[in-house]
């Protein structure tokens, strides 16, 4: 039995993570703690999943607004938009230089795109990157460049349209963070929506998009509801799209409010992260106190603060925006 160890960085604390290939041919990964750090902080393992290939399982009880994961990047790529799609030339450079251990672990990443062709360095990065963009955070939001990064765990965690988990980058740590969202049993995989908020719709969207970019058919819980929960599930979803849709025109209209109102209900019903509504939220919290109703806008911001603790942290741009403005009020 073959295995090799590669250095992350697990909630908070730097461990060790040892892949390990069985006889079998399976390969999972394990995670021990470093000296430094304290064993009661260690929440997960990549293991081979039946059907889902890898992924990310629990291994004690998580609460909800722990800090699951904080990664720093196996392969970060800042490109400018309106670059050639297929140039990827800077990219295979930046494989290229990666110790030995590191090209393995970055090759290791799935790659949707490969077919019979065997993996690429662009397959993996179109399949496995995250945009590295804190867009509550004001460096580099409109410079005209691409933000990007692949890693070594959060890489592998796989999508559910209502997942348990929340993954963002933090500016500021310089590092992926994923936060569970609801208590999560010891044994259960850790997922994160690859497809989310207004772009996701229902069902017949999700699905699509998601077959799209990634050449899978999701069969999460939600997808595969039937009869009236489905209707209702996809009657939500479908309410949430036209919600953002009306924000966008809206602005700071009288409206605004009870749409947020009615998009908030409609998240928690759904089981969305509420996360995901903080572009809402802050439009109530402009047009409240622009109407000199101080304590209408403090609940809207108390509501964004609550969300963005529990996703992504009191350290997070998105906290700190929305603490700011209740502190204000």
């Amino acid at each position: 039995m073959e295995s090799s160890t590669e250095q992350v960085c697990v909630a908070h604390a730097p461990s060790l993570a040892r892949r390990i290939n069985l006889s079998d041919g399976r390969t999972c990964w394990t995670f021990a703690p470093c000296s430094s750090w304290h064993p009661a902080s260690h929440a997960l393992a990549v293991r081979a999943l039946p059907g889902r290939g890898l992924g990310c399982v629990a291994i004690r009880a998580i609460a909800p607004g722990e800090r699951i994961l904080a990664e720093v990047p196996l392969v970060f790529w800042a490109s400018r938009r309106g670059d050639k799609a297929d140039d990827f030339a800077q990219l295979n450079a930046l494989v290229e230089a990666l110790d030995p251990e590191a090209r393995e672990s970055f090759f290791a990443l799935a790659d949707s795109f490969a077919g019979g062709r065997g993996k690429t360095a662009a397959g993996i990065w179109n399949t496995s990157s995250f945009v590295t963009q804190d867009y509550f955070a004001s460096e580099g939001v409109n410079d005209g460049v691409h933000r990007a990064a692949v890693f070594r765990v959060c890489s592998r965690f796989n999508h559910a349209c209502h997942p348990n988990c929340f993954v963002a980058w933090s500016g500021a740590l310089g590092r992926q963070t994923v936060h569970a969202i609801r208590p999560i049993d010891a044994g259960t995989e850790l997922t994160i929506a690859y497809v989310a908020g207004a772009e996701a719709g229902a069902r017949a969207s999700r699905r699509a998009l998601l077959e799209h970019k990634y050449f899978f058919t999701c069969s999460c819980s939600t997808c595969m509801l039937e009869g009236m929960a489905l209707e209702r599930s996809d009657a939500r979803h479908a309410r949430l799209v036209e919600i953002h849709r009306q924000l966008e025109v809206e602005g700071c209209s009288a409206r605004v409010v009870g749409l947020v109102e009615e998009q908030l209900r409609l998240m928690r019903e759904e089981g969305v992260p509420l996360i995901l509504g903080k572009a809402g939220w802050l439009l109530a919290v402009v047009q409240l106190a622009q109407a000199g109703e101080a304590r209408g806008a403090a609940t809207w911001a108390k509501v964004g603060a609550s969300a963005a603790r529990l996703s992504m942290g009191e350290d997070s741009s998105a906290y700190q925006t929305f603490a700011g403005l209740l502190a204000a009020g």
